[in-house]
């Protein structure tokens, strides 16, 4: 056994032993092989307010003039947004940013009547996040979308305007899942995301505890492309499985170029 692939066994070890019960807490691997990014320019007035609290359009022809993202967009599974945030200083309690619009006939702005689930994550410091918004079937236009914070724009600018807050928010990338669900077959590409990480040593793992306690992972949407994971081609997808994949990607990423058949 070679040097790396023995560090990679004593990592997933350790790894084993801290974390495998909380793989059984991980739900909702996404499915990444049907992930497709949807278009995004941005304009320069598109961070904006209320009136009181900062928001960021991404589509709004209700109250403004914003287009970034095109509306007739094919959407299923979910809206995920990646965006930075930064000029926030240091805080006392988090902040919130919500993703909230209007998608076909579906509706999500964090009230009783929606009929999708509006996503909201917790803002804690300057720096990267991901916000999704659950769908519940497929629509074919976005016909609003925002982030909507809870930042009051008073407590950076006394003017109340947006340009003397100092508060930026980036978008760095939208996404959404398309109706192609049909499995990848990239060996080692456990989740289907056309990469080979440490996600899908994570996705092996999970699957394999899941079955070694008798349950059925086969059924999970998470798995699609799990088969990909079974690397050494015994038919059994097994901590070997993860092993080998996260040999072959510590050598990817110090710049070799590993092969399956001579790790």
């Amino acid at each position: 056994m070679g040097r790396v692939q023995q560090k990679v066994v004593f990592i997933l070890r350790l790894v084993i032993f801290c974390c495998l019960p909380f793989f059984f807490l991980q739900t909702a691997f996404p499915v990444s092989a049907a992930v497709a990014v949807i278009p995004y320019t941005p304009s320069a007035d598109s961070l904006t307010t209320d009136g009181k609290y900062l928001r960021l359009d991404l589509r709004n022809v209700w109250t403004g003039d914003c287009e970034d993202v095109p509306q007739e967009v094919a959407c299923s599974g979910f809206l995920n947004v990646t965006f930075t945030i930064s000029g926030l200083g240091k805080l006392t309690d988090p902040y919130t940013v919500s993703l909230l619009g209007t998608a076909g006939d579906l509706t999500f702005w964090n009230d009783a009547s929606d009929t999708a689930t509006a996503g909201t994550v917790h803002v804690s410091r300057d720096g990267t996040y991901h916000v999704q918004t659950i769908l519940p079937h497929a629509v074919n236009t976005i016909d609003c979308l925002l982030l909507v914070t809870n930042i009051n724009l008073y407590q950076y600018a006394e003017s109340g305007t947006v340009a003397d807050a100092g508060i930026s928010i980036t978008v760095q990338q939208i996404t959404t899942e398309t109706a192609d669900t049909s499995p990848t077959k990239t060996l080692g590409d456990a989740n289907g995301d056309t990469m080979i990480s440490v996600e899908d040593a994570v996705l092996v793992l999970t699957y394999y505890a899941k079955q070694s306690a008798g349950l059925q992972p086969d059924t999970g949407a998470e798995f699609l492309n799990i088969q990909n994971g079974d690397v050494d081609g015994n038919g059994v997808i097994s901590v070997e499985d993860a092993v080998l994949i996260l040999t072959y990607y510590a050598k990817q990423s110090a710049g070799l170029s590993p092969d399956w058949e001579n790790l």
